[in-house]
Formats: C-alpha cells, structure tokens, sequence
C-alpha cells in the first residue's frame, strides 16, 4: 500500500483533533514510543498499523495513508451521525461528525462538498452543546453564524444556538447581547419573517425572561406572536406560544399557561421537531402540576417527558427532567419517589451542567434533607447551591429564589432576606415569590 510522507502529520493532527493522548490511541501492534516515531516521520506505518489507528481515529485507512478522501463513504459518515443525533446518541454523533470533519477537504469549489462540511460543522457543534461541553460548542456556533449570510434561515438558526448556548451555560448577559444584536441585524435588512427569525425572537425572550426581565419579555413576545401568526407554520406559532405559555406561567397566569402550552402541543405535534416536543412536553408537565387538583397528572406527563427524554435528549434535559419530577414528587409529599429522582440525577455528569440547574438540583436535595430530619445535611447542600452560584457569577433569578424560600421556610430571616437580596439584584424588578418558571424553548432546533 502507498504511504506518504506525511502520513505521521495526519495521524498527529487527527489525534490532536480529537483530544486523545498517545497513549488513548495506540492500540494491538502500535506502542506509544512507536506512534511517536510515526507522528514525527521516523517510521512509515504498516498497513496493520494504519487499520489499527484508523478505527481509533474514525477515518480510513485511505486517508491516514495517502490523504485520499473517499466523498461517498464521508455522506454516509454525515448520515450517519444525523441519525445518531437524532436518536439521542451524542457521543457518537460527535464522533462520527468529526471524522467527517477531518476527511473533508477544505476551501473546495465543490458546492457538494461545502454542504457536507456544513452539516458536519453544525451537527458537531450540536453534540458538543448536548454532551454539555458548551464552551467548545459556543465558539463553534459562532464560527459558523460568522461565516453565513446575514439574514438567511443558517444565519437565523446558528444565532439561535449560540443564544441558546450561552443561557444554557448560564450567561444570561451576553445570550441577550447576541440575540438583541442578531435580532437588530435582521430588522436592518428589511427581511420577511420566517420560522428561524420567529423562533429567534422568541429565543431572546426566553432569555429575557430566565433573567427576570419580564416587562421586556411580554414585549417582545407580542411581537413574535404577530410575526408567528403571519408565517403561519406550525413551527412558527408553536414557537410563539410555548414561549407565551412560560411567559403566562412565570407572571403567575397559570390557567393561560395551560391554554397557551396545550396550543403549543397541538402545534409542534404537527412538525417533526421530537427534541422540542419532548421539552414542550417537560413544560406542560410543570404548568399542569400547579394547577388546582392536577398536580398527579402533572407528574406523569413529567414522567413521560422524562422518558422521551433518555431516547432524544442530551444531559441537560434529562437533569432538567429530574429535577421537576423531584419538586413535584416534594410537593405531592412523595419522599421516596423525590429521593429516587435526586438519585438518578447524581448519576448524571453533574460538571456537564449549566451551574443554575445544579444549583436547583442542590436545593431540593436540601428540601428533602429538612423533611427527612437531616437539617445540618440540608443546610451544607443549601451553601453549596449559594457558592455554586456566587462562583459562577450565574444570574439565576429561580435558583436564588428558592434558596430564599427555603430558608425562610426553615425560619433563618437573616439567610433567607440576603438570598431574595440577591434574587433581585439578579433582576432588577421587586417580585413576589413565584412558582419555578416551566421549561423554554432550549433545544437543538427550537428556540
């Protein structure tokens, strides 16, 4: 078999790519020492070799060898990590787009080629937000908004990710910063609103509602409920109303919010967007809960949005998941069933988290520490939600809210008052105690 003189230099650079070690990559026949020598051009490999750190590195043997790239076998590679995505498989789809990344030729004219690369690009971006790398996913969503044509449905989509990254890792500030100037960029063009742009907008909301800007929310939202029902598409208006049902929710209008979410069921149930219709589900679940007599019903859609949740959703959805199944089962009086929830949710890679949602996880880990007479348990936990917070400088109205509540409920005025301090300095208005707003739009594909 031909092998050229840069062989080593591809092997390295896919390594590197991948994050591995000499040492993660060697495997049967290829030794560390060996694959240095291989990377540094000393030793040519053999074709056992190649096969070995082929299957390793996801790439061909072709490739390693002599950088031939084979466009059929990368479309299936594509394909492939599509279907991985979409069947709730992110570590495998993060390894087969990026295989399909490194055998891509790059600054081709071929149109075909450019839109594979695309794909590639964008699926890997998605799996590394939905393996709860966020930071590598953000700077990959940005390169790729960057380099699409403003104002087009890419442009639109790439800007609802990078916004939706960024409040998923809790940075509420600059997930506004890049939808208001996205937003702003699309109104300069003078452009006809389209699902994306709709589902834009509505992504901007929900940040500014999760950072207790409610005024500019309701706003906003009008807006986009105009421009959704002047598209028309289920997409669009399911959209507008999942967000106006959390918007309802948040501002205490609880039997609008069952209206608006049961609307946006009917809506999404149309598209084939399953991720979103899972969320929209975990949203449904929470507003039904808190209506009068309904709390049971509200804990078996959670139960199913739960579960729908471990075939199409990433880590964030199922925490998110367990931690509503957890406060409703504290509600309903349920310890046992909120102790089982917690426990799964431990089970999770909790570093893969935005710092919000562990702290919420933290906080009713400590409710069910005080019920269950551990109080010095629960306060510890009740600390460390408040440090995880403080550390990560996370404007979480919700989180600081409840940490408020609990210690006002366990009669501690002093940490309850500096918590709701907190709270509102997070978000600027004097507001009431309120129920925890119901899940938004903060998928993959929906705002």
């Amino acid at each position: 078999m031909e092998v050229d003189d840069r062989a080593g230099e591809r092997i390295r650079e896919l390594r590197l790519e991948r994050g591995l070690s000499q040492s993660a990559a060697c495997g049967p026949g290829v030794s560390k020492s060996y694959l240095s020598l291989i990377e540094s051009g000393r030793r040519r490999p053999t074709p056992a070799v190649l096969r070995t750190l082929a299957d390793t590195l996801g790439t061909t043997v072709e490739y390693l060898a002599h950088g031939r790239r084979q466009p059929g076998d990368v479309e299936s590679t594509v394909l492939f990590a599509e279907l991985a995505a979409v069947n709730g498989a992110p570590r495998t789809a993060l390894e087969q787009f990026t295989a399909a990344l490194a055998a891509l030729p790059a600054g081709t004219d071929s149109a075909h080629t450019a839109e594979l690369r695309r794909r590639a690009a964008h699926g890997r971006a998605r799996a590394l937000e939905q393996t709860g790398r966020l930071d590598l996913a953000a700077a990959e969503y940005d390169a790729l908004w960057r380099s699409a044509e403003p104002g087009s449905v890419q442009w639109a989509t790439y800007g609802i990710d990078l916004c939706r990254t960024h409040r998923t890792a809790g940075d509420l500030d600059y997930a506004a910063e890049v939808g208001e100037r996205a937003l702003e960029a699309f109104e300069r063009l003078g452009l006809e609103w389209s699902d994306e742009t709709v589902r834009l907008g509505v992504t901007l909301g929900g940040v500014y509602g999760a950072r207790g800007d409610l005024l500019r929310g309701e706003m906003l939202l009008r807006r986009m409920i105009d421009a959704a029902e002047r598209v028309g598409t289920p997409l669009a208006r399911g959209s507008a109303y999942w967000n106006a049902a959390t918007s309802a929710y948040d501002t205490g209008r609880l039997g609008d919010a069952l209206t608006l979410a049961e609307k946006a069921l009917a809506l999404f149930g149309e598209t084939d967007h399953r991720r979103n219709l899972t969320m929209l589900r975990h949203a449904y679940g929470v507003i039904l809960a808190v209506q009068p007599g309904r709390l049971e019903e509200g804990r078996r859609e959670l139960a199913a949005a739960y579960a729908a949740s471990r075939e199409v959703g990433g880590v964030g959805d199922l925490a998110a998941c367990l931690d509503s199944l957890a406060e409703t089962a504290l509600a309903a009086d349920d310890l046992s069933a909120a102790a089982e929830h917690l426990a799964a949710a431990d089970d999770l890679p909790l570093a893969e988290l935005s710092a919000d949602l562990r702290a919420l996880l933290r906080v009713r880990a400590a409710d069910l520490a005080f019920r269950t007479g551990a109080p010095e348990r629960a306060r510890h936990l009740l600390r460390t939600a408040q440090q995880t917070l403080t550390a990560e400088e996370c404007r979480s109205v919700e989180a600081w809210q409840r940490i408020a509540e609990l210690w006002h409920r366990e009669d501690e005025p002093l940490l309850a008052a500096e918590a709701y301090r907190t709270a509102l300095a997070a978000t600027g208005l004097a507001a009431a105690p309120r129920p925890a707003p119901a899940p938004r739009p903060a998928t993959d594909r929906a705002p």
